[in-house]
């Protein structure tokens, strides 16, 4: 299987892989040289060495128990002799207490057997001896130190020295043993590590060279394609990732050739259509600065009119205020010709009192002339005695029809002041009337003049809005002209840099079999708008 149908990430986890397992097998074999070499130390530390020592404890606690028992027969002093006892209680507690440490220690059955029966035996004597001592006899004493104690340590002494020997010896075996499993466990890793080492080491030029041999050419492609070079071709039979980024290399060397290629008609197309675009904005900015001229003088049209919109709305105004005064004289007008009316009626009534006064003055006239009529007829009779009275009848009679005549001219002119009083009664109260409608009609001329004012004013407030409008369109246009401006100076730069990239694309290298196509021209009859299409 070859190497180049791999991916790098196979590829590095068979060589680390490799690596890894000799790794792991090192590690086995140091594990397992570690695990006996700590057995060995495990037994030297808990099993020989304390023997040895548990054991020379034994020896040290039998010897001094030996001199103690010396020292009791040369010491006189009671407090002395006190004394001496107590070291020897504390040296048998010592020598019971490691002889049994030792006897927890993994020793054989002859030696532990054995060194019961000595420590035993030398237990008894001492006793014995202590017995002698307590018992005033020194001699007998001194006979079991000599002939019995002293046997007793010596044979106990050699038991344990022997033990120690065997010990000691064994610890040098396991020592041995030990560095002879070092010097083996370290030959074994370096071998190892040896061929850990080269098998890395092989492993590793191998994917290298897998890896930087596609990766060079990749670089070599990446330079020609940086130095403007796209005819070159590139083939790749491999399946990993370096194969693969060769091919996204050639994908990419095709699609930059394709895109220079546009980008190539392109410019061409650019500059066509920017030229298009700087005579069109030309005449734009032309018609524009046309049109910021007849908005100047719309502006001033509609000053002028909101100049004379104001005059109306002051004019009606005043109109207004005329309005409200005539409707106020209206008003006090009709209240007088109600008083008129009303004194009319007042007049009318004491006329017709009057009538009633001077119809009872007739009455009293007529009654007046029967009784002058009465009294002429009786002085008639009376003769010449009532001449006189006929006289005054006569004057009464005279008097009485000239009250009658009064009486009638008075009547005859109250009843002509009646009737015109009537009719200035009825003429005052259609002047009422009159007044009425017109205080009304006042009232109605001063609502529309109040509308008609109200209009003027917003009238006035929509042309002024208009003509704020219109100012403001005027500002809008007049930056449109300088934007047409300079969009006509981007257009000719566009067409510059248009050139400057046509020059700048010639750099890059073709096939040597393509020729450069020549950039579509515009059609004359095309809109503006359709001249930004590329090709």
């Amino acid at each position: 299987m070859k190497l180049s149908h791999l991916n790098i990430a196979p590829r590095l986890a068979l060589g680390f892989g490799a690596v890894i397992a000799l790794l792991m097998l090192q590690v086995g074999l140091s594990y397992a040289h570690m695990h006996s070499l700590a057995d060995e130390l495990s037994l030297i530390g808990a099993d020989r060495y304390p023997k040895v020592a548990q054991a020379q404890r034994i020896k040290d606690g039998v010897n001094a128990t030996a001199q103690r028992l010396c020292n009791l027969l040369l010491m006189t002093e009671p407090a002395a002799v006190a004394a001496e006892r107590a070291g020897i209680v504390r040296s048998a507690a010592d020598l019971d207490t490691a002889f049994g440490a030792l006897e927890h220690l993994s020793a054989g059955e002859q030696d532990k057997s054995q060194l019961e029966v000595l420590q035993a035996g030398f237990v008894s004597q001492r006793q014995r001896f202590l017995a002698a001592l307590d018992q005033q006899q020194p001699a007998q004493a001194l006979a079991i130190l000599l002939q019995d104690v002293r046997p007793a340590q010596l044979r106990y002494a050699e038991r344990l020295d022997a033990l120690i020997e065997r010990q000691t010896k064994l610890m040098a075996d396991d020592e041995l043993s030990a560095e002879h499993e070092t010097t083996v466990a370290t030959t074994q890793l370096l071998a190892l590590a040896a061929v850990a080492a080269a098998l890395a080491a092989g492993i590793g030029v191998l994917i290298s060279r897998s890896v930087t041999t596609p990766l060079a050419r990749a670089v070599r492609l990446a330079e020609r394609v940086a130095d403007g070079d796209l005819s070159c071709k590139i083939e790749s039979g491999g399946r990993d990732e370096t194969a693969r980024l060769l091919q996204a290399l050639a994908a990419m060397n095709e699609r930059l050739a394709a895109l220079v290629r546009q980008v190539r008609d392109g410019a061409a197309a650019i500059a066509t259509a920017s030229a298009e675009i700087e005579s069109g904005n030309l005449d734009l900015s032309a018609r524009t600065e046309q049109q910021a001229g007849a908005l100047e003088e719309t502006a001033s049209s509609m000053e002028e009119l909101t100049s004379t919109v104001q005059q109306n709305a002051d004019n009606a105004r005043h109109a207004n205020q005329l309005a409200v005064t005539a409707s106020g004289v209206a008003e006090r007008s009709g209240a007088v010709v109600v008083q008129v009316v009303d004194t009319m009626g007042a007049i009318q009534a004491s006329s017709a009192k009057m009538a009633d006064i001077i119809s009872v003055i007739d009455g009293i006239a007529f009654q007046t002339n029967i009784l002058a009529l009465n009294a002429a007829v009786e002085a008639a009779r009376a003769g010449e005695q009532g001449r006189g009275f006929a006289v005054v009848a006569s004057e009464v009679r005279n008097l009485a029809h000239r009250s009658a005549a009064a009486a009638k001219e008075i009547k005859s002119l109250i009843g002509a002041s009646q009737a015109q009083i009537d009719s200035g009664g009825s003429l005052a109260k259609q002047a009422g009337d009159t007044m009425q409608e017109v205080v009304a009609c006042v009232r109605r001329v001063t609502g529309i003049m109040g509308e008609i004012q109200a209009a003027s004013q917003e009238q006035r407030a929509g042309i002024e809005q208009i003509n704020q409008a219109v100012t403001e369109m005027d500002s809008v246009t007049q930056q449109n002209a300088a934007l047409v401006e300079q969009a006509a100076a981007a257009s000719g730069a566009l067409r510059e840099q248009a050139a400057a990239l046509a020059t700048t694309i010639e750099v890059f290298k073709l096939d040597a079999a393509e020729t450069p196509r020549p950039p579509r021209a515009v059609p004359a009859g095309r809109p503006r708008a359709a001249v930004l299409a590329l090709a």
